[in-house]
């Protein structure tokens, strides 16, 4: 039986509170660089400047450009540990937890493959779209191999892309009367009620 739009969001919902309750405590037990403290002062006086009508919007992107590679190489370990549980929870769970997070176990629904077992590949290819891992790796990749100017394009690029990815998809879970989305049809997966 097909599941609507409400009940797969209220799921992932559950999951993404989850989620974001644990790595928020593991980010709290990681200990602040004296890097990431500086680079925040710096951000906050820059955005100060900037209110304060010191600096244009052009000085303030410029500096927004410069710092934040150096904020994001600063924060690697809290994206490693984001990383390491959106694969954890998004993708290993699922594949050995029968199709289910704990979000899809509560409402009763879960991924199933339409034409044999579902797979490591499979929740992959449904989470670069659903979730910011697809971001979170690239980014995490590019900050070291790019200058801050690509860094930064590249980075508004991603974001933009992963947010218009996940509107399509609620979209076409919406109004289509499969009610599936871009992962499903790429994967062949469906989300079923148990």
């Amino acid at each position: 039986m097909k599941v609507s739009f409400k009940k797969r969001l209220f799921a992932y919902l559950i999951d993404f509170v989850l989620l974001t309750t644990i790595v928020t405590i593991i980010n709290c037990v990681l200990p602040t660089t004296t890097k990431q403290v500086e680079i925040n002062k710096e951000l906050d006086s820059l955005q100060q400047n900037l209110l304060d009508g010191e600096i244009d919007n052009k000085q303030y992107f410029d500096g927004y450009k410069k710092l934040l590679p150096e904020l994001d190489k600063s924060n690697m370990a809290i994206n490693v540990c984001n990383l390491v549980f959106i694969l954890g929870y998004f993708i290993i769970i699922p594949v050995v937890n029968n199709g289910q997070t704990l979000g899809k176990k509560i409402l009763k629904i879960k991924i199933e493959k339409i034409d044999g077992n579902l797979t490591i590949r499979d929740m992959v290819i449904r989470n670069f779209i659903t979730t910011s891992l697809l971001q979170l790796m690239i980014s995490s990749t590019l900050v070291y191999i790019v200058n801050n100017d690509i860094y930064y394009n590249l980075s508004i690029f991603v974001s933009l892309l992963q947010i218009l990815l996940v509107i399509i998809t609620s979209f076409m879970i919406i109004y289509r009367k499969d009610e599936k989305g871009v992962q499903d049809l790429i994967t062949g997966t469906q989300v079923i009620e148990v």
